[in-house]
């Protein structure tokens, strides 16, 4: 997938799928994006853990997770988004 298009019709085909999908963007590596330094990837913590410390992040996890901003336009429709 290489365009806007392309994007947005993967987007609904994942959100309307049963089960988890994956979307694969073709990028350019030395392509650089605006403001990349203030990007951050959600990686969650593990919900499950025999360890409090891992435990304690997941909960902090789940609470700063509830203050995430939606700020594409494609997500405008979502119930958790917040503008």
């Amino acid at each position: 997938m290489s365009t806007l298009q392309d994007f947005e019709k993967a987007l609904v085909v994942a959100r309307d799928s049963a089960t988890t999908t994956a979307i694969v963007v073709e990028t350019d590596w030395h392509e650089r994006v605006g403001g990349y330094a203030t990007c951050w990837w959600d990686m969650a913590t593990s919900e499950i853990s025999e360890m409090p410390a891992v435990d304690a992040a997941r909960k902090d996890y789940v609470e700063n997770k509830k203050t995430q901003r939606w700020l594409s336009a494609l997500d405008s429709g979502r119930s958790d988004a917040t503008n």
